[in-house]
């Protein structure tokens, strides 16, 4: 009795829905159990409902996970009820539907899916309604407007799993709030927030031009990689090499420019970094890292896939997420984005970014432009994020770089103010000092002008760089 016509998912958003609601209990009772074979545009997706379906008659629950799906499926084929040539088809397409999936989040694929599903019961209901006047199917009519009823309480506000006081489960409890916290390799930063940048989160570093948002980004993942983390770089601002150079100079104790130029020093440079980084890889105590090179018309979509790929193909333990910098990211065009730098497109990519990290339970880094102007104030605040507000609102965590003590004589810059604008599970409105540092290439600029090499020591006090 349904009607032959689709839901309309734009795009590869079909292959989203069905992969992601057949093979995940919680969006099968949301909207998978009303998902009808007829209104779906590709033959897989009718056949991998169809096994959903069966799954749910025969054992009373929906499909655990992929695999049982795929089991289904296989049974029908060794059955001879389906070709395999649909069976390479299915997997084929459940493992598209997961892989393009990857970025969203359950609630975002609910909210997307569940008005046109919701339309489509609607013109079933009319249509069946004129028609049972003479097949006379009143039972039909009133099973399809059950479902409307059930679909329509989909999303609103449950008690179904909140935390009752008669029934406290606290192991859970602390289990849940125990979030990690991440060294920025700068002490008294670290000490403001209890120990460093809170985890699974999404953090922006905010500042002016030139002001170092980048190589505090390198100096979070050196610090983390000393510590033992994965971490992993996507870089759209800064060549990777020259990302690499950072890292490498962190690590191996050395001055990052004559890795990056060319230098009188560059060839006696190398050579110490092969050396000295094959030591410290031979002691195990280093986390793995990776660095790549992204255009700025990257969706975050794509950016997020890559992420996943590049976890599962190193088999890493991702603690680190670094974006330089989540504002050249583009939205995704089949689902409404845009291009970057727009005020629509940064609430889409922070909102994605931030599912993303809670959801695959790492730390997303990040930098952001201040406005312009905004420099010339002694403190950078949330209302100085250039393009859009969303970022700070979206973020758990904003901290900005604000340049501090300058020397009159010289013009020399005395200090680096970090300010924690923003920290969702901690304090926030405070201020730390660094002592006199140049941000360039690594170098420490003393109180008597000298310019010298700074030693990578995570925890020796303010006056840590990278």
């Amino acid at each position: 009795m349904a009607l032959a016509t689709t839901y309309g998912f734009t795009g590869g958003f079909e292959t989203i829905v069905v992969a992601r609601a057949c093979t995940r209990p919680q969006l099968w009772e949301s909207i998978g159990r009303w998902l009808d074979p007829v209104n779906l545009a590709s033959e897989a997706a009718r056949v991998v409902v169809h096994a959903a379906r069966a799954i749910y008659k025969d054992q009373q629950a929906p499909a655990a996970g992929l695999d049982q799906i795929i089991q289904r499926v296989y049974s029908e084929v060794s059955k001879g009820r389906l070709a395999e040539a649909t069976f390479d088809e299915v997997t084929a397409y459940l493992d598209a539907g997961m892989t393009y999936s990857a970025p969203y989040a359950d609630t975002f694929i609910l909210k997307e899916a569940i008005g046109p599903i919701r339309t489509s019961l609607e013109a079933q209901i009319a249509h069946s309604t004129v028609d049972s006047i003479t097949k006379r199917e009143p039972d039909f009519v009133a099973k399809l407007q059950r479902q409307l009823a059930e679909l329509e309480r989909v999303g609103k506000a449950s008690s179904a799993e909140a935390i009752f006081s008669d029934s406290l489960d606290w192991d859970a409890i602390w289990l849940e709030l125990a979030f990690p916290r991440f060294t920025t390799g700068v002490l008294a930063l670290d000490t403001l927030m209890s120990g460093g940048l809170i985890s699974p989160a999404l953090w922006t570093i905010v500042g002016g031009a030139g002001s170092g948002k980048s190589h505090f980004l390198a100096q979070v993942a050196i610090a983390n990689i000393l510590a033992g983390r994965d971490v992993v770089v996507s870089t759209l601002e800064l060549p990777r090499a020259a990302w690499v150079a950072m890292i490498a100079a962190g690590l191996c104790n050395v001055t990052a420019k004559p890795l990056i130029e060319k230098h009188a020093d560059s060839k006696a440079c190398h050579a110490m970094v092969k050396q000295r980084y094959a030591t410290l890889s031979d002691t195990g105590t280093l986390g793995r890292w990776v660095v790549e090179q992204h255009d700025p018309s990257t969706s975050i979509g794509a950016l997020v896939r890559w992420k996943t790929d590049v976890v599962a193909k190193h088999g890493l333990n991702l603690a680190v997420f670094i974006t330089d910098y989540l504002d050249r990211v583009s939205a995704d065009h089949a689902t409404g984005g845009g291009k970057a730098g727009t005020y629509a497109t940064a609430g889409y990519t922070y909102e994605m970014a931030r599912l993303d990290a809670v959801t695959s339970k790492h730390m997303h880094l990040t930098a952001s432009q201040a406005t312009r102007g905004s420099g010339a104030r002694l403190v950078i605040e949330e209302d100085d994020l250039a393009d859009s507000q969303h970022k700070p609102r979206i973020s758990d965590g904003v901290i900005s770089i604000n340049k501090g003590k300058v020397d009159e004589a010289s013009g020399t810059l005395r200090e680096i103010n970090y300010h924690v604008v923003k920290d969702r599970y901690g304090l926030s409105k405070v201020t730390t000092a660094m002592l006199p540092t140049m941000w360039s290439f690594g170098l420490s600029t003393e109180l008597d002008g000298v310019k010298r090499p700074i030693a990578f020591e995570p925890y020796s006090g303010d006056r840590r760089i990278w």
